[in-house]
């Protein structure tokens, strides 16, 4: 009797852990509202090697954070290799805004045309596809409970090389493991649940999801989020050497 207690116990124990790890929306929408109490956040911004932490108020951020998103499309196009060059030309045009409204609210001390030069070494590592992604991420703006990879619903995708873009709320943990690597120089660990949308463009073609748990290898780019430990909104564009998904 006390053995099949135990067996019981130890099941519980691992179905509760499991159904943690594989449903990041209950741990990123709820304590959101914690965060949205105050006026202001502290935010972390990490462009290549250079993270700043500052104060700012909410407002300020949302509005820099919907400025990045509406430049979706065009993030996208730069990442993709097999865009034509007046179309890369024209992206960059076109997220100018972002970068701007980053340096007129102190997020960074680099200037526009440094950012320009940064993304376009993003663009020339991001590794041509295998396949033609066969996907159309604003076709995808409904509740999915799983990923996309390549055009194909799966529970499970992954990506190497890649542009990636991240947008919505998010729990999960960034930081803590740094290392070299050969084709970006700086390496980030980052860990994460969220709810709202992720894509990426890249060696093993397209990825996107609504809600998942992803683990990202080797991110360079810009990222705006609470320092350390993610919780609530966040806005993610750059180069990830390798990423892992799982749909919740």
């Amino acid at each position: 009797m006390k053995r099949i207690k135990t067996i019981l116990t130890t099941a519980i124990v691992v179905i509760a852990f499991l159904t943690l790890a594989l449903s990041p929306l209950t741990i990123a929408v709820s304590p959101a509202k914690a965060i949205t109490t105050t006026d202001t956040i502290t935010i972390c911004i990490t462009i290549g090697r250079q993270t700043t932490e500052k104060e700012m108020s909410l407002s300020v951020i949302k509005s820099v954070m919907d400025i990045g998103a509406s430049c979706k499309k065009d993030f996208l196009t730069i990442y993709d290799k097999q865009k034509t060059s007046e179309e890369v030309a024209q992206a960059f045009e076109n997220v100018q805004p972002f970068f701007q409204a980053m340096i007129d609210n102190d997020l960074t001390d680099k200037t526009v045309d440094e950012f320009n030069t940064m993304y376009q070494d993003i663009r020339a590592k991001i590794r041509e596809p295998r396949r033609q992604p066969v996907w159309k991420p604003q076709d995808g703006d409904g509740a999915r409970p799983l990923g996309i990879w390549n055009g194909l619903p799966t529970p499970v995708w992954a990506n190497v090389v890649c542009g990636i873009f991240d947008a919505g709320m998010c729990a999960g943990f960034a930081g803590g493991t740094h290392a070299i690597i050969p084709t970006i120089g700086a390496d980030a660990f980052i860990t994460y649940g969220f709810q709202g949308e992720s894509i990426t463009v890249g060696g093993l073609g397209g990825t996107f999801a609504v809600t998942a748990f992803q683990v990202i290898f080797g991110f360079v780019g810009i990222l705006l989020a609470t320092p350390l430990i993610m919780l609530g909104p966040y806005f993610m564009t750059g180069l990830c050497g390798a990423m892992f998904g799982v749909g919740a």
